[in-house]
């Protein structure tokens, strides 16, 4: 394992990072329109829909029962959101926004992990859908979303806004018609959600080439949790699920469906237990060579890691030790949620972290040794009491 591992080291330290990565995502788009669609929606989102009109809105009560203009010289973009149940827990995650960026008249999509069931989820809108003048449809097929990964990002965004990219004319013009910043860090870099007739090839475009496993094993670096195993199904949290970490919730936005709880537990300060990134210690070593704050390094280690699928991370369910005693479950069955090759998501109850975080070794029931990765949102050694 030593030598493979220096291996990899001197792979990570004398590779030239990919400055720029775009790939194709599996997702399920769910398409909600009519003349009472923003408010539908709105009652129904733990973030302020106007967000994606006018992004210095204040979260007023008048701000959030009201559709507000678009800004001056502002862009329509987007939301990362909750749809919780009655009791506070998390249905689903997903992006919003305007099924056209010019007209938000033409309603809404809801961006959503492709291995979420689409009937649940039809059906969890059609059952407060009433009298809300709103349909509600499944347009899968006419939208392809793609995640662009890596430094230039941002810069590439801007670039093509002003019609200045330099990259490639293709890319260009789906970023400018299609895209935007990833609204839960900028450290995911760009979505573009992309029409099944528009002619796009990311093999054509001049960018490097991401993989799904790529851009999973990126997320799960970063400790940021999504879909079906990341939120599972009315089984969980939005603040142990770090939604409030992810610019996914608005606290004075009024009320919406789980409103109450949510609120009650983020005024409170005291959240006892959070998802948080882990590697196999074996590999532990390899993060000693990442730049906090530079996204290409993250990249790189993203693309080796994506690819040691012979030394499995412990599966989805399994329970976590701290010293020897359980570590937290969190709401579902085990301690592990979601998993790639050498990395995973576990829930860990704060109180039981050493400082620094990375010092944290857990033990997993499998037998496997398990170290904690600082995720970006943690300040320091800070710890939530």
């Amino acid at each position: 394992m030593s030598i493979r591992l220096e291996g990899i080291i001197k792979q990570l330290q004398s590779k030239q990072p990919t400055r720029i990565k775009c790939g194709k995502l599996s997702r399920n788009l769910i398409k909600i329109h009519g003349p009472d669609s923003f408010r539908f929606i709105q009652g129904l989102c733990t973030r302020n829909l106007n967000l994606i009109r006018s992004p210095s809105v204040k979260d007023s009560l008048q701000h959030v029962q009201e559709k507000v203009p678009l800004e001056e010289n502002q862009r329509a973009t987007s939301i990362y959101t909750g749809f919780l149940n009655s009791f506070g827990k998390v249905s689903f995650d997903g992006f919003v926004y305007p099924y056209s960026m010019t007209n938000e008249n033409e309603g809404y999509i809801i961006d959503i992990d492709s291995n979420l069931d689409s009937s649940q989820i039809l059906k969890h809108f059609q059952k407060f859908k009433l009298r809300t003048k709103v349909k509600i449809e499944d347009i899968s097929h006419e939208r392809q979303i793609y995640s662009i990964l890596g430094s230039s990002s941002t810069t590439t965004f801007e670039n093509a806004l002003d019609r200045k990219s330099t990259i490639s004319n293709g890319i260009e013009e789906a970023i400018a018609n299609f895209g935007f910043i990833d609204p839960r860090t900028e450290l995911m870099g760009l979505r573009i959600a992309i029409p099944s007739n528009f002619p796009f090839d990311v093999k054509s475009v001049g960018v490097g080439e991401l993989s799904e496993n790529e851009y999973k094993s990126y997320r799960l670096l970063r400790g940021i949790p999504e879909g079906a195993n990341g939120f599972p199904f009315e089984n969980c949290f939005p603040s142990e699920h770090l939604l409030d970490k992810l610019n996914g919730i608005s606290l004075n936005k009024g009320c919406y469906l789980g409103q109450e709880l949510t609120n009650r537990t983020l005024s409170t300060g005291i959240i006892r237990k959070r998802l948080f990134p882990l590697i196999k210690s074996d590999f532990s070593r390899l993060l000693d060579h990442l730049d906090q704050q530079d996204p290409d390094s993250w990249l790189s280690l993203a693309s080796f890691a994506g690819g040691l699928s012979e030394e499995p991370f412990p599966n989805i369910g399994t329970k976590i030790y701290n010293d020897g005693k359980m570590e937290s479950k969190g709401s579902g069955k085990g301690s592990i949620y979601e998993r790639m090759n050498i990395i995973g998501l576990g829930m860990l109850r704060t109180e039981n972290l050493r400082s620094p975080i990375s010092e944290t070794i857990l033990q997993s029931e499998d037998g496997s040794s398990l170290s904690v990765i600082p995720p970006f949102w943690w300040k320091g050694d800070e710890k939530e009491e």
